[in-house]
């Protein structure tokens, strides 16, 4: 058993000379109160705008939308624990589930407003200015209280609850710890559990630790493991039942993945689903009428870039407009997908070398092509057919994917979705050539986590996140 100077360990807070006067716990009705003062502001802006125009304005009016507002909305956000300190920290998704909420809310109320026939009564330019500056103002908002707040915890500004940590593992245990002081614990104390404890160790354990947090202002004891030091937890609790404080467990970053998915109950036991299911009917229905949606669109909209991209291919060298070549779709289902040729070769057999920098084979225009992406909008056809979706794991050659299925275990995974024409791995920098297996490892990580943890907010962050990976051109030849 081992008790752990934190001084020495450098795990404590830079000390400086002034402290917000509240706790990292208060957060969360500090950040709705202000949520609920911007709402009336922005109502009050939007009723000073149309007097500025209109010459009237009613505050009464104004002040009756605003209260409805936050009776609705701010409920609606502590629900999806969006006032919570990893959620104020999460920032795309603070932002989209912010705006969903607040766009939610608006609409129930022109529904109500409608209802009751009273539409006449409210203008609507007021309307749009509400609309429009309460969404901003709520976006400002959450961009500048995650600054604050991370600035905050760097500094040891802002006080947070002081523990004492019993680590039962030494796996990640810096990375766990990092973890903790960045969501504001202020490790007070530590405590390291030996390799294969007995339970006298792990009793010495709790008596050294129930000594160093007696009469001290420690406010609460986490117990660390992971999934094979979890056994010692239950004998800890018990050790520990003599100190007045909550005790929580917390699991390390591989753990805790196998224990956020869906439980089920099966009597006195739990299950955890540590990989979904393909999904559901209703997930692929809502997938696929944002495709067929959003990809009609785009052909209308890139008509004539795609005529003239064409015409450049035809014109810039021997060969077909498009290039054809088998892939594997949703279940190993095979499909040819469409690109725009950007090669000299139309290889579709038993080996196919991947494009690579400075590859002779591409063409003049084809380098263009590969450089800006444009060669894969053909295959907004292939997401009409079926074939594909916008966003999900990218097809390989079949000849690569009978390699890697045997060098990769999880690599069939991703089969349990229509492959993408973008997806998660390609926003983080997992595009192009994949030169090594190790390469391909990470980008097949990357898909299972997508597939893992798809939503349609997971779809349309990646549409747009997207756009700036193809401007960046980053692993393009």
């Amino acid at each position: 058993m081992k008790y752990v100077d934190l001084q020495a360990d450098n795990l404590t807070f830079r000390p400086v000379g002034w402290r917000y006067p509240f706790s990292a716990r208060s957060l969360s009705a500090i950040i709705a109160l202000s949520d609920g003062i911007l709402i009336f502001g922005a109502s009050f802006a939007a009723e000073t705008l149309q007097a500025r125009e209109l010459a009237s304005a009613d505050i009464g009016r104004g002040f009756a939308v605003a209260a409805g507002t936050c009776a609705l909305l701010i409920p609606l956000l502590h629900m999806r624990q969006l006032y919570d300190l990893e959620a104020l920290l999460a920032l795309r998704r603070q932002i989209a589930q912010t705006l969903f909420g607040w766009i939610a809310t608006l609409c129930f109320l022109s529904a109500l407003v409608f209802a009751l026939k009273v539409g006449s009564t409210f203008s609507r330019v007021a309307v749009s200015y509400y609309l429009l500056g309460g969404g901003l103002a709520l976006v400002a908002h959450r961009v500048w209280v995650r600054a604050i707040i991370r600035r905050a915890f760097e500094r040891g500004a802002l006080k947070g609850p002081r523990i004492a940590l019993i680590e039962c593992s030494v796996a990640a245990a810096a990375s766990t710890r990092a973890e903790m002081r960045r969501f504001g614990l202020n490790i007070a104390r530590r405590f390291d559990v030996p390799a294969d404890p007995t339970p006298s160790h792990l009793a010495q354990v709790a008596e050294t630790a129930l000594a160093e947090i007696h009469g001290s202002d420690i406010d609460e004891i986490y117990i660390a493991a992971d999934c094979f030091s979890l056994r010692h937890a239950r004998p800890l609790l018990g050790f520990l039942s003599a100190a007045p404080l909550p005790v929580r467990l917390v699991l390390n970053e591989k753990t805790t993945e196998l224990f956020t998915n869906n439980q089920q109950r099966i009597g006195k036991l739990s299950s955890f689903e540590i990989r979904r299911p393909p999904l559901s009917w209703q997930e692929r229905a809502a997938k696929r009428i944002i495709d067929v949606a959003v990809a009609s669109i785009a052909i209308l909209i890139l008509l004539p870039l795609l005529v003239i991209t064409a015409l450049a291919v035809k014109l810039d060298s021997a060969g077909p407009v498009f290039f054809l070549q088998k892939r594997k779709g949703f279940n190993g289902r095979a499909f040819k997908i469409f690109k725009f040729r950007s090669m000299i070769v139309l290889e579709d057999g038993a080996k196919i070398v991947q494009a690579q920098r400075n590859d002779d084979r591409v063409t003049r225009i084809g380098r263009f092509l590969r450089k800006t992406s444009i060669d894969e909008l053909p295959q907004l056809i292939n997401v009409l057919i079926g074939d594909m979706s916008l966003i999900g794991p990218r097809p390989h050659a079949i000849s690569h994917d009978e390699y890697y299925s045997t060098e990769l275990a999880d690599y069939a995974f991703r089969q349990h979705v229509k492959p993408g024409i973008t997806g998660w791995a390609q926003i983080h920098g997992f595009r192009g050539e994949t030169a090594t297996v190790d390469l391909m490892q990470q980008r097949i990580q990357h898909d299972i986590w997508y597939i893992n943890h798809w939503s349609l907010w997971l779809d349309i962050s990646i549409m747009f996140r997207t756009v700036f990976e193809v401007v960046r051109t980053r692993n393009a030849f």
